[in-house]
């Protein structure tokens, strides 16, 4: 983190960045790009309120260096082909990304502070179905999982 970016790897770029009191690591939100604006495109022929543009897409089938028709962003979460990345756990002692979370469906959530400041609480982008709370005390000795 020497240019004072945290690091997401694959991701067109972070959003809601939350603080843990409980273990002073901070977890952000990938964002993905996905297609559109054709047949057979992750949110289909329609890119909704917005025209597409060009992306490159990093995740999924059509995940490649070519340059395509779509969107990133708030366009993509929820989608279980693409937003597949989650929510990154970083540790700022050590400059380095420690681990990903992601929802039971294997999709990405958006992180919350817990009102005791004691977990980290994702919300999926399904209606409102689904939560997660993320473990958040590592044992440095073993690395097994405490809550």
């Amino acid at each position: 983190m020497d240019d004072g970016k945290i690091p997401v790897p694959l991701s067109h770029g972070a959003e809601q960045l939350v603080h843990s009191q409980a273990n002073g690591r901070v977890f952000v939100r990938s964002t993905v790009c996905c297609t559109c604006g054709f047949e057979g495109a992750y949110n289909g022929p329609d890119c909704g309120r917005c025209d597409g543009e060009n992306v490159t897409v990093t995740t999924g089938p059509w995940a490649g260096p070519e340059i395509i028709m779509g969107r990133c962003g708030y366009s993509c979460d929820g989608n279980a082909t693409t937003d597949i990345l989650g929510v990154y756990e970083y540790d700022t002692n050590n400059d380095k990304v420690v681990r990903k979370h992601v929802m039971k469906d294997r999709t990405g959530g958006d992180p919350f502070p817990s009102p005791d400041g004691q977990h980290i609480v994702m919300l999926a982008r399904n209606g409102g179905t689904s939560l997660r709370v993320v473990p958040w005390l590592i044992s440095s000795r073993n690395g097994r999982l405490h809550t």
